[in-house]
């Protein structure tokens, strides 16, 4: 027979303290790297090239350059706007 059940509370503050104090990151190449995932930086896991970081590179200079672009837009507009045509 069951002396008493211990609730998920109890039991979780309990093994609140067992977490691990392993580093959750590891050092790859020299930059810091999270455990079991590519590196972002290079595009490298376990000694193989996983992701295409050209390309990555390269879409976010085209999102930078059309940030650009739209703001130079809505500035033009504004201008437009705020000066009576002749």
């Amino acid at each position: 027979m069951v002396r008493m059940r211990i609730t998920k509370g109890k039991r979780n503050s309990r093994r609140a303290h067992h977490g691990v104090t392993i580093p959750a990151y590891t050092m790859e190449g020299g930059t810091p790297r999270l455990r079991h995932r590519a590196s972002r930086i290079t595009g490298m896991y376990r000694g193989r090239q996983v992701l295409d970081v050209s390309k990555r590179e390269e879409r976010r200079k085209k999102r930078k350059n059309q940030g650009e672009a739209t703001e130079t837009d809505e500035k033009k507009t504004v201008e437009q706007v705020q000066s009576p045509p002749e």
